[in-house]
């Protein structure tokens, strides 16, 4: 397991510590939680999280090696959250993303062509339209030579910047709500960020619009090739509409196609 794996199981099996006591998590003002049930999504279900022993405390999980670690949520059924999960723990039924602010951070949404963001407008009533006036423009300045392949929002040439309201539900629905051909199986109501696993005063909530404007000043945006462009065999198959929102975002450059969007979060 990785840092991220690792703490993520260890956050969990924090909360197991908590079951039936009041959680009240940063800011003050969040209404505090009691604990009442836990799972963890297993497939396209959910899966209870086991009684732990009385004696099993946040210190004592804090403590646990990775291999102590792995057979203690093998034991009381702490799994990792699937693909297709955007959910990593349910509280009281209730869907939570953990991000571990302590690794690298990983991509927001992944090397994804046209097709896949307008699978997102489709079930968030975004306007696709207003998107690909963005990447017109950024098609623009990267072939003027004013930006490069990745642009970041700290960069006052970046055509996405000054663009939070247009991009927010197309963020918000790949963070919480699904893929570029899916939607999860365990969408995630709020995000709870932490640096420490086991230090609940590390802990803080975070609901979609929060967790996007919190990222934003640090997301970089880039069209890339290969990853998410779809294969010579794939692309003839497609339907002709298909086709035609594929090309609509993608240029000839270097000898490859590149037209897959990738919104990464930069240190």
């Amino acid at each position: 397991m990785n840092g991220g794996e690792i703490a993520e199981k260890k956050f969990i099996a924090t909360l197991g510590c908590l079951i039936g006591q009041r959680l009240q998590l940063l800011p003050a003002q969040s209404p505090p939680i009691t604990i009442k049930t836990l799972e963890t999504p297993f497939k396209q279900s959910l899966r209870p999280v086991g009684v732990f022993p009385a004696s099993t405390t946040p210190q004592v999980i804090e403590q646990l090696t990775e291999s102590g670690l792995v057979t203690f949520c093998k034991n009381h059924s702490i799994g990792k959250a699937g693909p297709y999960s955007k959910a990593d723990v349910f509280i009281n039924g209730v869907g939570y993303s953990l991000k571990y602010t302590n690794s690298s951070p990983p991509a927001l949404i992944n090397h994804t062509r046209r097709t896949g963001w307008e699978f997102a407008a489709q079930h968030t009533g975004a306007s696709i339209a207003q998107l690909d006036i963005l990447i017109s423009d950024y098609w623009r300045l990267r072939l003027s030579g004013v930006i490069s392949e990745d642009t970041a929002n700290s960069d006052q040439n970046s055509p996405f910047s000054k663009h939070f309201n247009t991009l927010l539900p197309f963020l918000e629905y790949f963070a919480f709500d699904g893929t570029a051909t899916k939607l999860s199986y365990h969408p995630a109501n709020e995000v709870i960020e932490f640096s420490d696993p086991c230090d609940i005063t590390t802990w803080r909530l975070l609901n979609k619009t929060q967790l996007i404007a919190s990222l934003w000043p640090r997301l970089v945006f880039s069209i890339r090739s290969k990853k998410g462009m779809p294969s010579a065999r794939m692309f003839s198959s497609m339907t002709v509409q298909e086709k035609a929102s594929v090309m609509q975002w993608s240029r000839q450059l270097n000898g490859e196609l590149k037209g897959a969007l990738h919104v990464r979060i930069r240190h």
